[in-house]
C-alpha cells in the first residue's frame, strides 16, 4: 500500500542530503584544488629552499678544502723558513765564535807587543 510517514521521511531526508551534498561538493572540491596548489607552491619553494642550500654547503665545504690546502703548504712553507733560519743562525753562531777566536788572538798578540814595546823602553 503507501508508504509510512516513516519511510517518506527516511527518503525526503536522504534526498535533501544529497542535494545539500551536491551543492556543496563543489565548492569543497573548489576547496581543496586551492589547498592542493598551495601544498604544491609549498613544495616548489621547499625544493628550492634545498637547492639553495645545498648550494651553499656545496661552496663552503669547496672553500675549506681550499682554505686546508692553502694552510698546509703555508705550513710547509713556514717549516721550510725555519729550517733555513735555524741554519742560518748555526752559521752565524759559527762565525761569530771564529770572530771572538781572531779577537781573542788580536788582544794576544797586542797584548805580547805591549809587553815587547815595553821591555825595549827600560
Amino acid at each position: 500500500m503507501g508508504e509510512s510517514a516513516r519511510s517518506i521521511t527516511k527518503k525526503a531526508g536522504a534526498a535533501a542530503v544529497e542535494r545539500t551534498a551536491e551543492l556543496l561538493l563543489p565548492a569543497l572540491f573548489q576547496r581543496l584544488d586551492q589547498i592542493d596548489a598551495r601544498i604544491a607552491a609549498l613544495d616548489r619553494e621547499l625544493h628550492g629552499l634545498r637547492e639553495h642550500v645545498d648550494a651553499r654547503f656545496d661552496k663552503a665545504r669547496d672553500q675549506v678544502n681550499e682554505l686546508g690546502l692553502r694552510v698546509i703548504r703555508l705550513e710547509g712553507r713556514m717549516e721550510e723558513i725555519v729550517r733555513v733560519i735555524g741554519f742560518q743562525n748555526d752559521r752565524l753562531q759559527q762565525q761569530a765564535s771564529k770572530m771572538d777566536q781572531w779577537i781573542e788572538r788580536l788582544v794576544r798578540l797586542e797584548m805580547t807587543r805591549g809587553a815587547r814595546k815595553g821591555k825595549r823602553a827600560s
